[in-house]
């Protein structure tokens, strides 16, 4: 490779490198599929904020796949929410995520919450999940009769419970439903508390005894040990429990027999059978042409032989001319272009008419052709115009109706729709009427004397009126 080569094909990986860097990947997200996320409907808090639907890790109990832990590195014990609609997409690299944001509940609500307005929320309640009814907050529990959120009182010895509704006694406690508290679990002796904390369970040798609310010894009689749980005793192999005496019994195996692996019971060896009457092993008689079968306990007929339930022999089978017998050679069959005569126990010969075929003893017609009970030949079928035949029937083709009065094969009318009319309102325009012209009289009209236009300006005088001088008072010198 020259030198020019190689420099170029180092410019296009350092390219393609950066081009890669420039787009980032939330690759993280691409393993991921629609069981690995939970879509979480829109809801109204109770403090009556508007969260929008999103996406959240599905709470499984693994943090690592937890969006804190994918997005940022936070393996914590928190998760966030994320809004977002697919599982594998690319964003810029100046992307950021960001914490799922709330906002007030809008003033014109989407038509998903028109329910609410029938809906009246009492003290210390909010919407469930699907905004059809409300619930209780933590520590209240609804009350059916006043429609109201009572406040869960917790008795002495108790907690809330998880969904915030009740109450739960501690470990040692049992809730009494009478009084309406917790008692204390009275243990006994031999007793401890069981896995739940809310009562008893007696010590490994010692069985419950629930009318005196104590622990009574296990009794092992001879030959036994205590029970996987140790409430209760076995009988060791070889030995058989006895429900009457509560004692262990020895099992007393017969002549040609042996234990079973779990040592309560015995069976017979192959090539004996158990008679239940004498409990003892009878020996299996095998007749001639016969041998033991699978268990070892009955025989079974050789090839060629059946079984005679009567004598218990094995008859040999005859087979008649014309026949095989089955692979499992206890009976026969006829060969092709025979049949069985049940009366006569032989193989007949099947005479098929003209235009048919044999199958397994039984004739069927040619394609184009149809059985006639009455004469029992095989008729051609002759079919109408557009149609087509199919195991000896006419069948009229696409676009075609069997018209059962003539046997033909009628065109399918294509039905018009009748446009439906439109009304269109009459406009009823009123005839004009014409009135004749009345021709008007014609007077002379008297001519005026024009009136002089100023061609200087107004004086004060012609405006204001005339005033005579007013005399002074006099005064007396």
């Amino acid at each position: 490779m020259t030198r020019g080569a190689t420099f170029l094909l180092l410019n296009v990986s350092i390219f393609l490198l950066g081009l890669f860097l420039s787009v980032g990947y939330v690759d993280a997200r691409s393993y991921r599929s629609s069981y690995s996320d939970v879509f979480v409907r829109s809801y109204i808090r109770k403090d009556g904020t508007f969260v929008q639907s999103h996406y959240r890790s599905k709470p499984d109990g693994i943090i690592s796949n937890n969006y804190s832990c994918i997005d940022n590195g936070r393996c914590g014990t928190t998760y966030t929410s994320r809004n977002y609609n697919t599982y594998s997409f690319s964003l810029p690299s100046t992307y950021t995520y960001s914490p799922l944001s709330t906002t007030t509940t809008p003033s014109s609500v989407s038509p998903i919450y028109s329910k609410l307005a029938d809906i009246t929320l009492p003290p210390n309640a909010h919407l469930n999940y699907f905004k059809d009814d409300w619930i209780c907050d933590d520590e209240y529990k609804r009350n059916y009769s006043t429609n109201q959120c009572d406040k869960v009182e917790v008795p002495s010895n108790a907690y809330l419970a998880s969904w915030g509704g009740d109450w739960l006694c501690n470990k040692g406690y049992k809730k009494n439903y009478i009084t309406n508290q917790c008692d204390k679990v009275e243990i006994p002796v031999n007793g401890a508390l069981d896995y739940f904390g809310d009562d008893f369970a007696c010590n490994k040798g010692f069985k419950k005894n629930y009318s005196t609310n104590q622990c009574d010894p296990v009794m092992v009689p001879e030959n036994a040990s205590l029970s996987y749980f140790g409430d209760d005793w076995n009988c060791n192999y070889g030995y058989k429990k006895n429900y009457n005496t509560s004692k262990c019994e020895k099992v007393e195996i017969p002549t040609n027999a042996s234990l079973y692996s779990w040592g309560s019971d015995w069976y017979c060896n192959k090539g004996f059978k158990k008679n239940y009457s004498t409990n003892q092993c009878d020996s299996v008689i095998v007749p001639e042409n016969a041998s033991l079968d699978y268990s070892g306990s009955d025989w079974t007929c050789s090839y060629g032989y059946k079984k005679n339930y009567t004598t218990s022999k094995c008859d040999k089978i005859e087979v008649p001319a014309n026949a095989t017998l089955y692979s499992w050679g206890n009976d026969w069959y006829c060969n092709s272009g025979y049949r069985k005569n049940y009366s006569t126990g032989q193989c007949e010969k099947v005479e098929c008419p003209a235009n048919s075929y044999e199958s397994y003893g039984y004739c069927y017609c040619n394609s184009g052709y149809r059985k006639n009970y009455s004469t029992n030949q095989c008729e051609k079928v002759e079919c109408p115009p557009n149609s087509y035949e199919s195991y000896g029937y006419c069948y009229c083709n696409s676009g075609y109706t069997k018209n059962y009065s003539t046997g033909k094969c009628e065109l399918v009318p294509i039905s018009t729709p009748t446009p439906t009319p439109t009304l269109v309102p009459q406009v009823v325009i009123p005839s004009p009427t014409f009135t004749p012209a009345v021709e008007p009289t014609l007077s002379p009209t008297p001519t005026s004397t024009p009136t002089p236009i100023p061609t200087s300006a107004p004086t004060p005088e012609t405006i204001l009126p005339s005033l005579s001088p007013t005399p002074a008072p006099s005064t007396n010198p």
